[in-house]
């Protein structure tokens, strides 16, 4: 059997290998023996692909006809296209999908809608493109809770919650020992870039630092270029500061990287919002982090209603916000104990993949 997935863009990004685009596939294939192959035009590198051993990449010819090659390929290869997986409800997987059906009338569809508020609202639902495009998906999935409550008041389908989970590609040792933690914030992702705020972690903690002298805060990733001369600025501003804040860059070892969790204390996320859950809380909760982030529509699913985190609802707050958890080392400590019990429990890929499997062929 042949699990077979797409990009609404036409080719793959490197880190998309082990999110939940080819985390499935892997573990469809790992566990259950299908054939998984992520197939779209090459863009760069496949360094991840490593971590996805049995996971083919088929590269389709380069160029704007995208849709055509998808659609070329779909036709090449529907025989052994058992399961197709597609990612957000983006018009031009329509005729992809119009392809599929006409070949495959008995092929199971599965479309994960990484989904957002922003996004979803802004979605002209109710015309017969988009109905039969949800009429002809047979699991359509979103990975945060109030979203999955909200689409399904507002769209004619069932939504099923499908986190994004943790998978523990590296083989880490994932034994938490909060003793061994540091007083470290930490943050991963796009530094800089407008969605994530990152702004307002380095500023909030920039006010309070000299009320948590033993405290640093840690960037982990890429360093957008225009949010140089931001970290320019703020340094400037509070000098004393400088020595308590640390850019490392991206960290693609995943071993090393969930050492930086497993060391911080608290991870803080300011996105104004995401595509449903961002891997990076399944990864500080198995990493026993406190949570701190900002309203985004799944923060509720990652405090877990505040037994490993807090929910800031306005920017002004976050600072404050801050500064009271990093003072509260018993409410940190059980946060820590909490997050992991409540990532194993809930965000274990392992266990999600029964799920997906489950949906998708009726089997456990």
């Amino acid at each position: 059997m042949g699990v077979y997935a797409t990009n609404a863009y036409g080719h793959w990004a490197n880190v998309e290998l082990t999110k939940d685009c080819g985390t499935i596939p892997f573990l469809l294939h790992k566990f259950y023996g299908y054939d998984a192959i992520l197939f779209g035009q090459k863009a760069g590198e496949y360094p991840n692909q490593q971590y996805i051993p049995g996971v083919r990449l088929d590269f389709l010819p380069s160029g704007e006809n995208y849709i055509q090659y998808q659609c070329e390929y779909i036709e090449a290869n529907h025989q052994q296209m058992d399961v197709l997986l597609l990612h957000g409800p983006y018009p031009m997987y329509i005729p992809l999908l119009r392809t599929y059906r006409r070949l495959r009338a008995d092929g199971r569809v599965y479309l994960a809608l990484d989904a957002n508020s922003y996004w979803m609202d802004s979605i002209a639902w109710d015309t017969q493109d988009f109905r039969w495009l949800l009429n002809n998906c047979d699991v359509i999935a979103t990975s945060c809770r109030a979203m999955q409550r909200y689409l399904n008041r507002k769209w004619p389908c069932t939504v099923h919650y499908i986190p994004n989970g943790f998978y523990n590609y590296s083989r880490a040792d994932l034994t938490v020992d909060y003793s061994q933690k540091e007083n470290t914030i930490l943050t991963v992702g796009r530094i800089g870039s407008g969605q994530k705020n990152s702004g307002l972690l380095l500023y909030s903690f920039l006010m309070i630092a000299d009320r948590l002298p033993s405290w640093k805060v840690k960037f982990v990733g890429t360093i957008e270029p225009s949010f140089r001369s931001e970290i320019e600025r703020l340094l400037s501003r509070y000098p004393s500061a400088s020595q308590q804040v640390e850019f490392t860059g991206p960290i693609l070892d995943r071993a090393i990287l969930m050492s930086e969790y497993k060391k911080a204390k608290i991870f803080a996320l300011t996105s104004v919002f995401e595509g449903g859950s961002p891997n990076v809380f399944a990864e500080a909760l198995f990493g026993g982090c406190y949570i701190v982030t900002s309203a985004i529509d799944a923060a509720e699913d990652m405090v877990d209603d505040g037994r490993c985190g807090v929910i800031c609802h306005e920017d002004h707050l976050f600072s404050s916000t801050l500064l009271q958890i990093a003072t509260d080392d018993e409410r940190l400590r059980t946060g820590s104990a909490h997050a992991v019990a409540y990532g194993h429990r809930s965000f274990d890929f392992c266990r999600i993949i029964r799920q997906v499997h489950y949906l998708l062929f009726g089997e456990a």
